[in-house]
Protein backbone atom coordinates (compact mmCIF):
# COMPACT_ATOMS: atom_id res chain seq x y z
CA UNK A 1 0.00 0.00 0.00
CA UNK A 2 2.78 2.37 0.80
CA UNK A 3 4.89 1.75 -2.32
CA UNK A 4 1.37 2.77 -4.03
CA UNK A 5 1.37 5.87 -2.08
CA UNK A 6 4.91 6.77 -2.74
CA UNK A 7 3.94 5.76 -6.96
CA UNK A 8 1.51 8.29 -6.63
CA UNK A 9 3.16 10.74 -4.58
CA UNK A 10 6.24 10.44 -7.19
CA UNK A 11 3.55 11.06 -10.06
CA UNK A 12 2.01 13.99 -8.81
CA UNK A 13 5.16 15.84 -7.92
CA UNK A 14 6.64 14.82 -11.54
CA UNK A 15 3.15 16.52 -12.67
CA UNK A 16 3.67 19.97 -10.49
CA UNK A 17 7.79 20.17 -11.80
CA UNK A 18 6.45 19.40 -15.55
CA UNK A 19 3.71 22.17 -15.22
CA UNK A 20 5.90 24.60 -13.41
CA UNK A 21 8.47 24.54 -16.27
CA UNK A 22 6.02 25.09 -19.02
CA UNK A 23 4.81 28.37 -17.11
CA UNK A 24 7.83 29.57 -16.49
CA UNK A 25 8.95 29.04 -20.32
CA UNK A 26 5.76 30.87 -21.16
CA UNK A 27 5.59 33.31 -18.74
CA UNK A 28 9.48 34.68 -19.19
CA UNK A 29 8.96 35.73 -23.06
CA UNK A 30 6.00 37.58 -21.48
CA UNK A 31 7.32 39.50 -18.87
CA UNK A 32 10.02 40.17 -20.99
CA UNK A 33 8.00 42.29 -23.04
CA UNK A 34 5.85 44.01 -20.58
CA UNK A 35 8.74 45.15 -18.84
CA UNK A 36 9.94 46.10 -22.18
CA UNK A 37 6.87 48.06 -23.40
CA UNK A 38 7.25 50.11 -20.09
CA UNK A 39 11.08 51.29 -21.14
CA UNK A 40 12.58 54.51 -22.96
CA UNK A 41 14.07 53.38 -26.32
CA UNK A 42 17.47 53.81 -25.50
CA UNK A 43 16.98 51.48 -22.52
CA UNK A 44 15.87 48.40 -24.62
CA UNK A 45 18.03 45.63 -25.36
CA UNK A 46 20.81 46.80 -22.54
CA UNK A 47 20.19 44.10 -20.53
CA UNK A 48 20.31 39.92 -20.95
CA UNK A 49 21.38 38.39 -18.39
CA UNK A 50 18.03 36.26 -16.85
CA UNK A 51 18.08 38.81 -13.63
CA UNK A 52 15.14 41.01 -12.50
CA UNK A 53 16.62 44.28 -14.63
CA UNK A 54 15.52 42.15 -17.38
CA UNK A 55 11.92 42.58 -17.02
CA UNK A 56 12.17 45.70 -14.61
CA UNK A 57 12.90 48.90 -16.43
CA UNK A 58 15.21 51.37 -14.68
CA UNK A 59 13.08 54.48 -16.37
CA UNK A 60 9.21 53.42 -15.98
CA UNK A 61 7.10 55.21 -18.71
CA UNK A 62 3.57 55.04 -20.66
CA UNK A 63 4.98 57.17 -23.84
CA UNK A 64 5.16 53.81 -25.86
CA UNK A 65 1.69 53.41 -25.66
CA UNK A 66 0.55 57.25 -25.89
CA UNK A 67 2.85 56.76 -28.87
CA UNK A 68 0.68 54.05 -30.44
CA UNK A 69 -2.54 55.87 -30.25
CA UNK A 70 -0.98 59.17 -31.21
CA UNK A 71 1.54 58.61 -34.25
CA UNK A 72 0.16 55.49 -36.03
CA UNK A 73 -3.57 54.13 -35.80
CA UNK A 74 -3.63 51.70 -33.38
CA UNK A 75 -7.22 52.40 -32.21
CA UNK A 76 -8.62 51.79 -35.47
CA UNK A 77 -6.62 48.44 -35.71
CA UNK A 78 -8.18 47.30 -32.31
CA UNK A 79 -11.83 48.49 -33.74
CA UNK A 80 -11.38 46.33 -36.90
CA UNK A 81 -10.30 42.87 -35.01
CA UNK A 82 -12.73 43.15 -32.82
CA UNK A 83 -15.44 43.78 -35.05
CA UNK A 84 -14.06 40.93 -37.22
CA UNK A 85 -13.15 38.50 -34.49
CA UNK A 86 -16.52 39.13 -32.67
CA UNK A 87 -18.80 39.21 -36.20
CA UNK A 88 -17.32 35.97 -37.16
CA UNK A 89 -17.54 34.24 -33.47
CA UNK A 90 -21.02 34.76 -33.12
CA UNK A 91 -22.03 34.24 -36.80
CA UNK A 92 -20.15 31.01 -36.87
CA UNK A 93 -21.36 29.58 -33.81
CA UNK A 94 -25.05 29.82 -34.90
CA UNK A 95 -24.34 28.37 -37.99
CA UNK A 96 -21.81 25.59 -37.04
CA UNK A 97 -24.27 24.56 -34.45
CA UNK A 98 -27.50 24.43 -36.86
CA UNK A 99 -25.19 22.34 -39.48
CA UNK A 100 -23.90 20.03 -36.22
CA UNK A 101 -27.47 19.90 -35.39
CA UNK A 102 -28.51 18.54 -38.57
CA UNK A 103 -25.36 15.95 -39.14
CA UNK A 104 -26.03 14.76 -35.32
CA UNK A 105 -29.90 14.58 -35.25
CA UNK A 106 -31.85 15.24 -38.59
CA UNK A 107 -32.02 12.30 -41.10
CA UNK A 108 -31.71 14.06 -44.75
CA UNK A 109 -30.77 12.40 -48.08
CA UNK A 110 -26.94 12.33 -48.71
CA UNK A 111 -26.05 12.67 -45.21
CA UNK A 112 -23.80 9.68 -44.94
CA UNK A 113 -22.02 11.22 -47.98
CA UNK A 114 -21.33 14.78 -47.07
CA UNK A 115 -20.40 14.27 -43.07
CA UNK A 116 -17.10 12.14 -44.36
CA UNK A 117 -16.55 14.59 -47.22
CA UNK A 118 -16.76 17.55 -44.08
CA UNK A 119 -14.11 15.24 -42.44
CA UNK A 120 -11.44 14.80 -45.13
CA UNK A 121 -11.40 18.85 -45.26
CA UNK A 122 -9.76 18.69 -41.72
CA UNK A 123 -6.65 17.29 -43.28
CA UNK A 124 -6.33 19.72 -46.17
CA UNK A 125 -3.64 22.75 -45.17
CA UNK A 126 -5.21 26.10 -44.68
CA UNK A 127 -2.08 27.07 -46.95
CA UNK A 128 -3.40 25.14 -49.47
CA UNK A 129 -6.34 26.77 -50.17
CA UNK A 130 -4.60 30.48 -49.70
CA UNK A 131 -4.34 30.48 -53.70
CA UNK A 132 -7.96 29.13 -54.17
CA UNK A 133 -9.87 31.96 -51.61
CA UNK A 134 -7.86 34.61 -52.49
CA UNK A 135 -8.82 34.12 -56.85
CA UNK A 136 -12.55 33.49 -55.80
CA UNK A 137 -12.38 36.39 -53.38
CA UNK A 138 -11.27 38.77 -56.14
CA UNK A 139 -13.61 37.35 -58.68
CA UNK A 140 -16.09 38.02 -56.06
CA UNK A 141 -15.28 42.09 -56.01
CA UNK A 142 -14.56 41.53 -52.42
CA UNK A 143 -10.75 42.76 -52.08
CA UNK A 144 -10.09 45.03 -49.64
CA UNK A 145 -13.72 44.33 -47.77
CA UNK A 146 -13.93 43.39 -44.49
CA UNK A 147 -16.48 40.45 -46.28
CA UNK A 148 -13.43 39.22 -47.35
CA UNK A 149 -12.56 38.12 -44.04
CA UNK A 150 -15.88 37.49 -42.05
CA UNK A 151 -17.58 35.10 -45.04
CA UNK A 152 -14.32 32.29 -45.67
CA UNK A 153 -14.40 32.20 -41.70
CA UNK A 154 -18.34 31.52 -40.83
CA UNK A 155 -18.13 27.87 -41.78
CA UNK A 156 -15.88 25.43 -40.53
CA UNK A 157 -15.59 21.65 -40.45
CA UNK A 158 -13.69 21.46 -37.30
CA UNK A 159 -16.76 23.37 -35.26
CA UNK A 160 -19.23 21.09 -37.02
CA UNK A 161 -17.78 17.97 -35.90
CA UNK A 162 -17.08 19.14 -32.66
CA UNK A 163 -20.27 20.21 -32.05
CA UNK A 164 -21.84 17.34 -33.75
CA UNK A 165 -20.19 15.32 -30.70
CA UNK A 166 -21.62 17.02 -28.40
CA UNK A 167 -24.68 16.89 -29.77
CA UNK A 168 -24.98 13.10 -29.95
CA UNK A 169 -24.33 13.02 -26.34
CA UNK A 170 -27.26 14.63 -25.44
CA UNK A 171 -30.04 11.98 -24.87
CA UNK A 172 -32.63 11.34 -27.53
CA UNK A 173 -35.20 11.62 -24.89
CA UNK A 174 -35.87 14.96 -24.13
CA UNK A 175 -35.71 15.55 -27.73
CA UNK A 176 -38.94 13.25 -27.96
CA UNK A 177 -40.23 14.44 -24.69
CA UNK A 178 -40.25 18.34 -26.12
CA UNK A 179 -41.77 17.29 -29.42
CA UNK A 180 -44.37 15.40 -27.54
CA UNK A 181 -44.98 19.01 -25.47
CA UNK A 182 -45.71 20.94 -28.84
CA UNK A 183 -42.05 21.67 -29.77
CA UNK A 184 -40.96 22.48 -33.46
CA UNK A 185 -37.55 21.28 -34.51
CA UNK A 186 -35.82 25.12 -33.96
CA UNK A 187 -37.48 25.17 -30.74
CA UNK A 188 -35.68 21.62 -29.61
CA UNK A 189 -32.82 23.28 -31.13
CA UNK A 190 -32.57 26.45 -29.30
CA UNK A 191 -34.10 25.46 -26.30
CA UNK A 192 -32.97 22.21 -25.41
CA UNK A 193 -29.98 20.95 -27.22
CA UNK A 194 -27.77 24.97 -27.22
CA UNK A 195 -28.24 25.11 -23.56
CA UNK A 196 -27.12 21.88 -22.69
CA UNK A 197 -23.93 22.28 -24.58
CA UNK A 198 -22.82 25.86 -23.69
CA UNK A 199 -19.57 25.13 -22.17
CA UNK A 200 -18.48 23.50 -25.21
CA UNK A 201 -20.39 26.71 -27.46
CA UNK A 202 -18.10 28.52 -25.30
CA UNK A 203 -14.66 26.79 -25.89
CA UNK A 204 -15.43 26.63 -29.18
CA UNK A 205 -16.09 30.27 -29.55
CA UNK A 206 -13.20 31.03 -27.46
CA UNK A 207 -11.07 28.74 -30.31
CA UNK A 208 -12.87 30.64 -32.67
CA UNK A 209 -12.10 34.33 -31.17
CA UNK A 210 -8.82 34.17 -30.85
CA UNK A 211 -7.79 32.53 -34.59
CA UNK A 212 -9.57 35.88 -35.81
CA UNK A 213 -7.76 37.51 -33.15
CA UNK A 214 -4.42 36.16 -34.04
CA UNK A 215 -5.01 36.10 -38.32
CA UNK A 216 -2.28 37.66 -39.79
CA UNK A 217 -1.68 35.59 -43.53
CA UNK A 218 -4.84 35.99 -44.80
CA UNK A 219 -5.73 39.99 -43.94
CA UNK A 220 -2.32 40.94 -44.91
CA UNK A 221 -3.14 39.04 -48.51
CA UNK A 222 -6.37 40.48 -49.26
CA UNK A 223 -6.58 43.84 -47.47
CA UNK A 224 -4.47 46.58 -48.90
CA UNK A 225 -5.93 50.21 -47.43
CA UNK A 226 -3.75 50.62 -44.13
CA UNK A 227 -6.32 51.87 -42.03
CA UNK A 228 -8.36 48.59 -42.26
CA UNK A 229 -5.62 46.16 -41.10
CA UNK A 230 -6.14 44.19 -38.13
CA UNK A 231 -4.02 43.94 -35.26
CA UNK A 232 -1.15 41.75 -36.62
CA UNK A 233 -1.20 42.91 -39.43
CA UNK A 234 -1.04 46.77 -38.34
CA UNK A 235 2.00 45.59 -35.50
CA UNK A 236 4.17 43.73 -38.50
CA UNK A 237 3.37 47.45 -40.46
CA UNK A 238 4.57 49.31 -37.59
CA UNK A 239 7.85 46.71 -37.82
CA UNK A 240 8.59 47.41 -41.35
CA UNK A 241 7.76 50.89 -41.82
CA UNK A 242 9.09 52.00 -38.18
CA UNK A 243 11.33 49.08 -37.24
CA UNK A 244 13.70 52.01 -34.81
CA UNK A 245 10.23 52.28 -32.64
CA UNK A 246 10.96 49.17 -30.43
CA UNK A 247 8.91 50.59 -27.78
CA UNK A 248 5.95 51.04 -29.61
CA UNK A 249 6.63 47.75 -30.91
CA UNK A 250 6.69 46.12 -27.77
CA UNK A 251 3.24 48.23 -26.61
CA UNK A 252 2.38 46.87 -29.51
CA UNK A 253 2.76 43.37 -28.95
CA UNK A 254 1.74 43.74 -25.34
CA UNK A 255 -2.02 45.05 -26.42
CA UNK A 256 -2.02 42.30 -28.64
CA UNK A 257 -1.87 39.49 -26.29
CA UNK A 258 -3.72 40.91 -22.97
CA UNK A 259 -7.14 40.90 -24.25
CA UNK A 260 -6.56 36.81 -25.22
CA UNK A 261 -5.14 36.69 -21.46
CA UNK A 262 -8.11 37.91 -19.77
CA UNK A 263 -10.85 36.54 -21.75
CA UNK A 264 -9.32 33.06 -20.88
CA UNK A 265 -8.83 34.09 -17.74
CA UNK A 266 -12.59 35.03 -17.42
CA UNK A 267 -13.43 31.94 -19.61
CA UNK A 268 -11.50 29.37 -18.40
CA UNK A 269 -13.64 27.08 -16.30
CA UNK A 270 -16.16 26.94 -19.23
CA UNK A 271 -13.39 25.98 -21.74
CA UNK A 272 -11.84 23.41 -19.26
CA UNK A 273 -15.07 21.92 -19.09
CA UNK A 274 -15.96 21.75 -22.61
CA UNK A 275 -12.67 20.12 -23.46
CA UNK A 276 -12.82 17.68 -20.97
CA UNK A 277 -16.35 16.47 -21.77
CA UNK A 278 -16.10 16.70 -24.85
CA UNK A 279 -16.04 12.82 -25.55
CA UNK A 280 -15.61 11.57 -29.70
CA UNK A 281 -19.08 9.47 -30.21
CA UNK A 282 -19.87 7.93 -33.63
Amino acid sequence: MSSKIKKYNFGKAATYIIFTITAFTVLIPLLWVLGNSFRITTEIGQYTDLNLKLFIPDTVTLDNYKILFTDYPFARYIFNTVFVAVTVTAVSLLLNSMAAFSFARIDFYGKKVIFPILLVTLIVPGEVMLLPSYLLIKNLGLMDNYLALILPALGGAFGIFYLRQCFLGVPKELEEAASIDGCGRFGIFFRIYLPLVRPHLITLGLMTFMGQWDGFIWPLTVLTTPEKYLLQVGLNYLTGEHFSDWGAIFAGAMLCTLPIIIIFICLQKYYIEGIASSGIKG
